[in-house]
């Protein structure tokens, strides 16, 4: 499956990257390849790849934090996506999310604040307090 991930054809690593969601964290050996497809120029196979990323769960965290402060947009969304499904389970992603609210993408903004909101934790918190804050006053 790892192998099927790279294929040229984007609907067999699509098929792929959902099938290694379904199994969950025994996936985590494809954990490298997905978070590559998170940069993919179709969005079905960055989202099929962020879902089986976030399925596989806290063995994914520190390849969606390293997709998080990347230079592809179109990686940053799904990357906060996936750790917003993982949940709480993705706080040591806390510190990264947090600089990213200052992302100057407004899309990856409200991503990231999604994710914070999930994580609820005591420095999530405050941060979102202050981005809203500051979000909202400077409207």
């Amino acid at each position: 499956l790892i192998e099927a991930l790279s294929d040229t054809e984007q609907s067999v690593s699509r098929f792929a990257a959902l099938t290694l969601g379904q199994i969950g964290s025994s996936a985590a050996p494809a954990v490298p390849a997905l978070a590559h497809l998170l940069a993919s120029g179709n969005l079905d196979v960055r989202n099929s790849a962020a879902y089986a990323l976030a399925q596989i769960g806290e063995p994914s965290i520190s390849a969606l934090t390293g997709a998080l402060q990347g230079v592809s947009t179109a990686a940053r969304i799904p990357a906060a996506n996936a750790l917003r499904e993982i949940g709480r389970a993705a706080a040591p992603a806390v510190p990264a999310l947090i600089v990213a609210l200052n992302d100057p993408d407004a899309d990856v903004r409200r991503a990231v604040a999604r994710a914070l909101e999930r994580m609820n934790t005591p420095e999530s918190q405050d941060a979102l307090q202050t981005f809203y804050t500051r979000t909202v006053g400077g409207a």
